[in-house]
């Protein structure tokens, strides 16, 4: 099992693939959500991590980042991007990662772990939603 900080060097064959699989409906999902709905969409990476492996290569946040913003710039719509991460030391590298991103308003990054931040994100979507509502949606796996 990849522990620590070894996790972080470079990604693995299954992260390869998914960053592919990611990069790949992303750039789809935003399109199509903007052009049925004449609106931005919102996307969540609950435990977001540092953004970006030691060696370079780009993490989830960073291909939702991108995407997001590439159809921002593209259809003059606001897609937004919510990464959450707990753990200081990560949070602080990714905001590190993302600050472009941050900085042109296309990623918010939250301070909490994946079950505050999805209250967060569902009371951000539903403004007024009763508390128990968000519970329902963000209710961990058992």
């Amino acid at each position: 099992m990849i522990t620590g900080d070894e996790f972080f060097e470079s990604p693995r064959d299954w992260s390869l693939l998914k960053y592919k699989i990611l990069s790949c409906y992303f750039s789809q999902y935003f399109p199509k959500v903007n052009n049925k709905f004449k609106m931005g969409a919102v996307v969540a990476d609950l435990f977001a991590e540092r953004g970006r492996f030691q060696n370079g290569s780009e993490g989830s946040p960073l291909i939702l980042a991108q995407q997001a913003k590439i159809y921002n710039e593209r259809l003059g719509l606001k897609n937004k991007v919510i990464l959450a991460e707990k753990i200081e030391a990560d949070r602080l590298q990714l905001c590190e990662n993302l600050k472009e991103y941050i900085d042109s308003n296309v990623v918010d990054v939250i301070p909490r772990d994946a079950g505050d931040a999805g209250k967060r994100l569902m009371a951000s979507i539903m403004p007024g939603a009763k508390d128990d509502l968000c519970e329902l949606h963000v209710r961990p796996l058992s």
